[in-house]
């Protein structure tokens, strides 16, 4: 989406943060998924 007002910046310029600490993925749950890859997908 194209800003509509190029002289409106993003909003108040905020102070910068600290990073916040890594959140635990969701979707992590500490499993290990095996992609195998199909060779002949690529012999094309």
């Amino acid at each position: 989406a194209r800003p509509r007002n190029k002289k409106k910046g993003r909003g108040p310029a905020r102070p910068p943060t600290t990073p916040a600490p890594p959140r635990k993925d969701r979707f992590d749950d500490g499993e290990i998924i095996k992609i195998e890859l199909d060779e002949s997908l690529f012999s094309n």
